[in-house]
């Protein structure tokens, strides 16, 4: 007995909440069309986004569909290029090319790497202990173990690369997480 007054009681909420709204609201008039930002702006969904592969991104992002992406092009669709177009740019040309870009992506986390291992490296004797892992690279420091796989009791530059590398390939050949609809 009480299920059923339940259920029509919240039945009438909602109907009293659609129809006060409605007319709070005033006549009715036609809803203005929502502009959804493109599929490839981050804006618009950012698990899609990062979902999209490098190819597909950059694809999206060329509009003139080229293979030349501008700065302007960049920014609308691909502001991490953006903010490191210069870079990228090498030549000057003032358009990177996705061959450009993946270049770039490659020398990239190599050469912040070593910067950070050799600012790590206190001792300056070319490989980290764990302490120096734990004060200068806390994620080496995480996984140490792992990349000290010969039970040295320190890593050098070549196998923290390594173990970076190996991880980065595992997760580029992993199928990608379904996305959720929203």
């Amino acid at each position: 007995m009480i299920r059923p007054l339940l259920r029509l009681s919240c039945g009438l909420v909602i109907a009293f909440a659609f129809i006060g709204g409605a007319a709070a609201q005033g006549p009715s008039q036609p809803a203005a069309p929502r502009s959804a930002p493109p599929a490839s702006s981050p804006a618009s969904s950012p698990s899609t986004y990062w979902h999209q592969t490098l190819r597909e991104r950059f694809e999206a992002a060329n509009t003139t569909h080229d293979g030349r992406l501008t700065p302007e092009q960049a920014q609308a669709g691909m502001p991490f290029v953006a903010r490191h177009f210069a870079e990228i740019d090498r030549d000057k040309k003032g358009y990177v090319t996705l061959d450009d870009v993946r270049e770039w992506l490659r020398s990239r986390p190599h050469r912040t790497l070593r910067a950070r291992f050799e600012a790590a490296n206190t001792a300056h004797d070319g490989h980290l202990t764990r302490a120096e892992a734990e004060h200068g690279l806390p994620f080496v420091a995480e996984h140490f173990d792992e990349i000290d796989t010969s039970r040295k009791g320190y890593v050098t530059y070549d196998e923290v690369l390594s173990w970076i590398r190996a991880r980065r390939h595992a997760r580029d050949d992993a199928p990608n997480p379904p996305t959720q609809a929203h």
